[in-house]
């Protein structure tokens, strides 16, 4: 399988998401949908692409407007769109400490600069394990 599926076109590391994880550990299975409260037949992702957008531990039931954006200007990702950034990423304080979709930025700029293949070796871990455990540095 290319490491293309395992990156969201928003730039999201699908591959190191816990819910993606889940899939392979009935535990994680297990304490995700009890702390997130979500039913454990939706906990499990196949990662933004295999799922076509539509992320039901999310409760999605449509897909995500920049996975149909993507789709519909024919990108890989965002950063390689004519109107990137766009603001669909502007970032939001909402819930920011539990997900990490304000490190999309980041994510797509590395994408481009590094390519996709150095930046899931490099970078995709690491940038969620700082986002939510490192210390805000200036």
């Amino acid at each position: 399988m290319e490491s293309t599926h395992l990156i969201a076109p928003c730039g999201m590391a699908c591959g190191d998401c816990p819910m993606h994880l889940a899939k392979d550990s009935p535990g994680l299975k297990i304490s995700l949908s009890d702390k997130q409260g979500i039913p454990i037949e939706n906990v499990a992702c196949d990662c933004c692409r295999e799922e076509k957008g539509v992320i039901c531990c999310n409760e999605m039931t449509s897909p995500c407007d920049v996975f149909t954006c993507s789709q519909e200007k024919g990108v890989q990702f965002c950063c390689d769109c004519k109107d990137f950034p766009c603001d669909r990423y502007q970032p939001y304080a909402d819930r920011a400490a539990e997900v990490p979709h304000n490190l999309k930025m980041y994510s797509l700029g590395l994408i481009k600069k590094l390519g996709v293949e150095e930046f899931i070796k490099t970078h995709a871990k690491q940038a969620r394990e700082i986002y939510f455990k490192g210390k805000f540095k200036l």
